[in-house]
Parts: C-alpha cells; sequence; structure tokens
C-alpha cells in the first residue's frame, strides 16, 4: 500500500512518527523535515533524565532514517535527504569495514521478497 500511494492507517499514539508516516507519499522535503523533527527529538532525550532509553549514545544514532531510508529504497521511492546535524556524525557517515559477511540465505530471502513485489 505505501508503494501505491495509499494513505497508511495511523494512531496519534504513535506520537512523533505519526507525523513521519503521514506524510510518507507527500513531497520528500516534507518527509525529511518530518525525519528531522524526530532528530531532534533524539537530542532533547539525550538532554532529558526522564528519556525512554538509558543509554544517551543510543539516541545519537538516527536509526529510523536509516530503516525509512532502507524501506523507501526497496520500494523505489524517492529518498530524501534529511539534513540534521546527526546525520553527520561519525555513527551515521561510517562505512563498516570490510564489507558486511555475506548469508546466503540471507540474500536468497531478500530475492524472494524482491520478486514478490
Amino acid at each position: 500500500k505505501l508503494h501505491a500511494g495509499e494513505r497508511p492507517v495511523v494512531t496519534h499514539k504513535l506520537g512523533p512518527w505519526h507525523e513521519v508516516l503521514m506524510h510518507w507519499n507527500d513531497d520528500p522535503r516534507v518527509l525529511a523535515l518530518r525525519l528531522a523533527n524526530l532528530l531532534d527529538l533524539h537530542l532533547q532525550q539525550v538532554r532529558d533524565k526522564k528519556a525512554p532509553f538509558d543509554d544517551p549514545p543510543c539516541q545519537l544514532y538516527p536509526l529510523e532514517v536509516f530503516a525509512i531510508r532502507h524501506v523507501r529504497d526497496w520500494l523505489d521511492l524517492e529518498t530524501p535527504k534529511v539534513d540534521h546535524p546527526l546525520m553527520f556524525t561519525n555513527l551515521a557517515t561510517m562505512t563498516p569495514d570490510p564489507a558486511w559477511p555475506k548469508n546466503e540465505l540471507g540474500e536468497r530471502l531478500v530475492a524472494l521478497l524482491r520478486r514478490s513485489r
């Protein structure tokens, strides 16, 4: 459904992620702004002693942006560039060295999923 341009059924209980999903099919620049807002929340939670995660370094990794980028790539949708300081940290810009190990079963699963789209 997300690939076909249909609006996802989402609830406001998702908090800041609600806005990201509601703008999934909008102009990629709008989606990028919503993702940047989500990363602002990461920074607020680092300063907040009542944050849902006890490990502040986890808050400095833009996991949601990478996950959404990966899903949009799979769906052949344009992936917005998110202009946010967390996207320019070493955690966000480094690549694994050497390349990730290959797993035959994993590669077969990915190929199967791509064919079923």
